[in-house]
């Protein structure tokens, strides 16, 4: 395992849709499934819309398509769990810019949805790549090894949106390590320095890093410590005095 490096997430959703009905695309083939106990997949499919609205939480319908998956394992079920995750979220192009991603490296947590990317609304700059990628993603997963959804879209090409992370205010700016292994034990936070902490601690517990690293690794948490920045320059500067 290599350093861990930061990233500070900022989470701005747009409260107002005004492409109407982007919520409702992939409630079908969910209602139609016939896995699962009697009636938990027409209600997994109630639960869709309120994670497709332009306020939701962009991690919310990951979480959501993973409860899909697990109901069975027929085709149907993960092709209606897959159509979860690449569908569209509302969006509202005369309040905002740019979509919300789901910038949480764990979801979603099933093998088989991972590496598909979503639609976004074709008002956004850079639509016709990203639109092109989620189609090609729900036959060709891309690589998302260790990565977000947010990640894996930026790989590809496109990077016109914000990041979001689940259980944080919409104005929330959060720092979290994109190493999955220092993820596992500190997933975010809103203090850099409890991140960085954490990273130089598993430089010991688990990369068995030389002496020089984690003095290296110690010597910019003091300095990160010591400027009291808690603004996005922060990841920039930690990640350029550990020399990425």
């Amino acid at each position: 395992m290599s350093y861990s490096k930061l990233l500070l997430l900022s989470a701005i959703l747009a409260s107002v849709e005004a492409r109407f009905g982007q919520e409702q695309t992939p409630v079908a083939a969910v209602s139609a499934l016939q896995a699962g106990a009697p009636g938990e997949a027409a209600t997994l499919a109630g639960g869709i819309p309120s994670t497709l609205l332009g306020a939701a939480d962009p991690c919310a319908k990951l979480e959501l398509a993973d409860k899909i998956a697990a109901l069975g394992d027929g085709a149907d079920v993960l092709d209606a769990a897959k159509g979860l995750v690449a569908a569209e979220q509302n969006f509202n192009p005369f309040a905002t810019s740019v979509p919300n991603i789901c910038g949480d490296a764990s979801l979603p947590a099933t093998e088989a949805l991972r590496g598909i990317v979503p639609l976004i609304d074709p008002a956004v700059t850079g639509s016709d790549t990203e639109n092109a990628n989620s189609a090609a993603s729900l036959t060709s997963p891309f690589d998302a090894s260790g990565l977000s959804v947010a990640e894996v879209m930026q790989a590809q090409g496109f990077s016109n949106f914000t990041l979001g992370r689940a259980g944080r205010k919409a104005d929330e700016g959060t720092f979290l390590p994109t190493d999955p292994v220092v993820a596992q034990g500190q997933q975010d936070a809103l203090n850099p320095n409890i991140i960085i902490n954490r990273v130089c601690d598993q430089l010991t517990n688990v990369c068995g890093a030389n002496d020089a690293a984690k003095t290296q690794c110690k010597d910019a948490q003091a300095q990160i410590e010591a400027s009291g920045d808690r603004s996005a320059a922060v990841a920039d500067t930690f990640n350029g005095l550990l020399g990425f």
